[in-house]
């Protein structure tokens, strides 16, 4: 694959999206965060965050089983490659017609590699963990402050 074609896009687990596509390519999606005052906690001091994603005109769960499936679409989207729903599970199921929730080391399978998107632009998808409580994995290195 031709190295400036290639392009590498990051999906983290439990359907979230990453926040820093919003100020790179804005008007496509935005990001926003809220945080409470610094509060005494433990010998020291925290503060509760909500960050959140929002992405304009994508496609709806198209599988009341593929949530997982959607935010990959919409990672995928984000970072300006179209990859349908559809060829997401067929990557996992082998069939675009199985309805059936996920994993958290399928969705790494179904992100990783190399795509073609629906208008023919190839892309490089690579998955970096955050957290995975059903398999207790959680990746320190992946939260920053």
């Amino acid at each position: 694959m031709n190295m400036q074609r290639r392009r590498v896009l990051t999906s983290i687990a439990s359907g979230t999206l990453l926040a820093g596509f919003g100020t790179a390519l804005p008007g496509l999606a935005s990001a926003g965060m809220q945080c409470t005052p610094w509060q005494p906690f433990n010998m020291g001091m925290v503060r509760k965050c909500t960050v959140g994603v929002r992405v304009p005109r994508l496609r709806a769960q198209q599988c009341d089983q593929w949530c997982w499936a959607a935010c990959i679409e919409a990672a995928f989207r984000i970072g300006g490659y179209r990859v349908s729903q559809e060829r997401i599970v067929k990557k996992i199921f082998g069939s675009e017609f199985v309805c059936r929730p996920a994993i958290g080391p399928q969705i790494a399978h179904a992100v990783e590699g190399e795509w073609t998107d629906d208008r023919g632009h190839d892309f490089y998808a690579e998955f970096n963990l955050l957290a995975d409580l059903m398999f207790g994995v959680v990746n320190p290195r992946s939260v920053r402050s």
